[in-house]
């Protein structure tokens, strides 16, 4: 499946109160499609490898670096489908440019997304997005 973050609805770049860490989270809304990315500095301008087991923000308030892809819905419960990247089920973000200065991120990325739930697993191939603070 190839998906594109086309309309961001929340995140930046931000710092975790009292600790002095910083943190990159990104959300993008493609109507009922929606993508979610986790980054912990030290920031690496080139790439990141998404292959840790955590949970999710807002959840988990200090996770690893993650890739989630939810898909979700208005007649069935639950609501959402979750697929979120872990040991198994990895993905990995190419970024055309990350400039944590003037807060730019462009970046391609793929990857495979488990549901703890269910077990099922969404694979997201040739993503795209763009992120202006």
């Amino acid at each position: 499946m190839a998906l594109n973050g086309n309309q961001l609805y929340g995140g930046g770049f931000f710092q975790i109160s009292g600790s002095g860490q910083r943190y990159v989270y990104l959300a993008f809304n493609n109507g009922y499609q929606e993508i979610n990315f986790w980054f912990n500095p030290p920031y690496n301008p080139q790439y990141y490898i998404l292959n840790t087991t955590t949970g999710y923000y807002p959840g988990n308030t200090n996770p690893a670096n993650y890739a989630l892809y939810a898909q979700k819905y208005s007649t069935i419960t639950p609501p959402e489908e979750t697929y979120v990247t872990n040991s198994i089920d990895t993905g990995r973000v190419d970024f055309v440019q990350f400039d944590s200065v003037n807060h730019i991120i462009k970046a391609k990325f793929s990857f495979t997304g488990k549901d703890n739930g269910t077990g099922q697993k969404k694979i997201i191939t040739e993503g795209f997005f763009e992120y202006h603070q």
